[in-house]
């Protein structure tokens, strides 16, 4: 942590702010992109100054928490935690419907003691279906176990690093006091605030191109770009189609039947889906939807000619026309094959 000591007074180490505003600065922009992507995030502070802030700012920014004890294997062994989850869900359930108050006294209390129990360690877990996708962590050194799970996981990890502290054992960092309360609101509210404005555009997003996947949202208006120009292009193909002769659509060797197939023509996106249009001389006859992942294939009447699309960003690959075969040529072959 030497780099990051401005000088040291009475054997206390002064942390150099500036670093520290560049750092901040630069978690902020991460945070940001993170949220706007639709990443989890959880907040790790059981330290008595951090406990109670960071429940505050999980609860604002619709995160998850840890302020108490960090207990073991809430990471690495998360099957479990999950079981204990859902035995808390189902408990409060029972609770609430008032089920507890046929039970016998004795066996009653015991329940209860159980519900609070979790409650008290995996409360701010509750909703959280799958590993998280960041770790926001308060106190390196106070949560070392939590530290190592998450590399064990790969999971990205921001913290708070005090001037005993590794930095080499986390992804992000900002250097500043973990042990001042108002070093560690001001923090928070920075963290709160970069989350909430990637919220903020991640629904800009979904409001204009529909609910995207994670993955394209950052290619978000490289997407819309691209769509306006295939529509675009698919009117002006149409144009000229209606004009043409029975069995070309276009003299563009790019979609007239060279390649064995006519009309077929990628018009544009919609979420994570690519459309495909088929027909002739200008008249759609079918309409093939390529799903995210999924790759389909269209037969044309006229020589067997195969078009394959795909939903990734690639163009259509074309694959060339299927040799004709005679009727007596294949059941001459199926005949010698079954012999």
């Amino acid at each position: 942590m030497a780099p990051y000591i401005y000088t040291k007074r009475k054997g206390v180490c002064i942390i150099d702010l500036i670093q520290t505003a560049q750092q901040l600065k630069h978690v902020s922009n991460k945070l940001t992109l993170y949220s706007s992507q639709g990443k989890s995030f959880l907040f790790v502070g059981t330290k008595q100054q951090a406990s109670e802030i960071v429940s505050q700012v999980a609860i604002e920014s619709e995160s998850f928490y840890v302020n108490q004890r960090w207990l073991g294997g809430i990471l690495t062994n998360w099957k479990t935690i999950k079981n204990s989850l859902y035995t808390l869900q189902k408990l409060q359930a029972q609770e609430s419907s008032g089920a507890f108050l046929n039970l016998p006294k004795k066996e009653a209390t015991t329940y209860r003691k159980n519900k609070e129990r979790l409650q008290k360690y995996l409360g701010g877990l509750q909703g959280m279906r799958t590993l998280p996708d960041v770790v926001i962590i308060f106190g390196q050194i106070e949560e070392m176990n939590a530290v190592l799970e998450c590399q064990k996981l790969g999971i990205i990890t921001v913290s708070i690093l005090d001037t005993d502290c590794d930095p080499t054992l986390t992804n992000l960092f900002v250097v500043a006091n973990d042990d001042s309360l108002k070093s560690l609101e001001f923090l928070c509210q920075a963290f709160l605030e970069a989350i909430l404005l990637g919220r903020e555009e991640s629904k800009g997003v979904e409001a204009t191109f529909g609910r995207y996947p994670s993955s394209a949202r950052a290619i978000a208006p490289q997407l819309k770009q691209t769509a306006q120009q295939n529509q675009a292009s698919f009117t002006s193909g149409s144009a000229q189609s209606s004009t043409s002769r029975k069995g070309l659509v276009s003299k563009d060797p790019a979609r007239s039947g060279d390649l064995g197939y006519q009309g077929q023509k990628l018009v544009g996106h919609t979420k994570s889906q690519k459309l495909i249009q088929s027909g002739s001389a200008g008249h759609v006859s079918k309409t093939h939807t390529c799903l995210k992942n999924e790759k389909i294939e269209i037969s044309t009447p006229r020589d067997g000619g195969r078009v394959v699309a795909d939903s990734a960003n690639s163009p259509i690959l074309r694959r060339p026309p299927v040799p004709w075969v005679s009727k007596e040529k294949r059941d001459l072959a199926r005949n010698v094959n079954e012999h």
